[in-house]
């Protein structure tokens, strides 16, 4: 069978993306607001599954949920006793596991802004020269005591109980602070709506995962052509309304790409024929055209990646799939 692939299709694409000046720009504007909307709607996801759950804590009526937060963070804040504290982290605990949420998740939140401002902030004043008292581990020692202004500085200086003791105490009221706070926004009940979108995607975040999986997985090969066919990719991917720029920058692939789709979406849009040599002319700068599944034939020894509804690829010669529908 005749190729009627163009001839501009198989000239050696670029090994780096054309610069732009003497700095490199790895992400542009548009790139970084969408990574930053991705990583929110995943916290969005996260209070969605969370919300969703069913739970001796859900099913708590949500007036009492709130007074019993307002109760414990009054206690946090006037309560001067380490143990106190350790109790009211006891117990916050307890009603996260009783809730089922994604403890670890949750909590690597939470401990990273309880170190930040609850630890490396008052850490100094675990030294004698802010809190005097016994020293357990004397870091400097000095000719003589020395006295600067209003200050007195200590002829041993070093850390003491009592200083420990003041960090401890700061450090996990900080914590218990935060873990309340956490704990209304993620048992919050949420719009159904929102929650159906979270859930989206999740599932195009795993999809996505996996498409990008399959493309590392078949590099070697696909670095070897000069344009590569897609097949079964429906919605959101690496190729939809977009140049394929990750690919390119993030995975070192800067083959040209050719997404074959039966009709137009949201994600896609048809702009190339095989058979059409004015369309021909007009992209042939694009890195993404997209055609018609019917086309497949137009090409039989193109490479093709015929992706499931799981995001999982799988390498063919597209003649070995002409007249065959995808029905992975």
């Amino acid at each position: 069978m005749e190729n009627r692939i163009p001839a501009y299709l198989f000239q050696a694409p670029d090994a780096k993306p054309e610069a732009t000046g003497i700095r490199k720009i790895n992400l542009s504007f548009l790139d970084k607001t969408l990574l930053s909307s991705a990583h929110a709607l995943k916290a969005i996801y996260l209070q969605a599954e969370n919300a969703g759950k069913t739970s001796v804590v859900h099913n708590i009526h949500p007036y009492i949920k709130l007074f019993s937060l307002i109760y414990l963070a009054v206690i946090i804040s006037i309560s001067g006793r380490l143990n106190a504290q350790l109790l009211a982290a006891s117990l916050i605990l307890v009603f996260y596991v009783t809730a089922r949420v994604r403890i670890y998740q949750v909590y690597r939140k939470i401990f990273l802004l309880a170190f930040l401002f609850g630890f490396l902030v008052v850490f100094p004043a675990a030294l004698n020269v802010i809190t005097p008292g016994k020293i357990i581990l004397n870091l400097i020692t000095l000719d003589s005591p020395r006295h600067f202004w209003i200050y007195h500085i200590p002829q041993h200086i070093g850390f003491t109980k009592e200083g420990f003791q003041v960090v401890s105490l700061i450090f996990l009221r900080v914590l218990n602070s935060i873990s309340v706070a956490f704990s209304v926004i993620i048992l919050a009940q949420m719009d159904p709506k929102r929650q159906s979108m979270a859930r989206w995607y999740k599932n195009q975040q795993i999809l996505n995962k996996n498409i990008i999986g399959s493309l590392i997985q078949n590099s070697d090969m696909i670095s070897k052509e000069k344009i590569v066919a897609v097949r079964g990719v429906k919605g959101l991917s690496p190729w939809s309304n977009t140049d394929a720029g990750f690919i390119r920058n993030k995975i070192k692939l800067p083959n040209k790409w050719v997404l074959l789709i039966d009709e137009n979406s949201q994600f896609y849009s048809i702009n190339y024929s095989f058979k059409n040599s004015e369309v021909h002319k007009k992209i042939e700068q694009s890195h993404v055209l997209v055609a018609k599944t019917s086309e497949l034939c137009e090409m039989p020894d193109m490479l093709l990646l015929d992706f499931d509804e799981n995001g999982a690829g799988s390498a063919y010669r597209s003649g070995q799939l002409c007249g065959q529908s995808s029905n992975r």
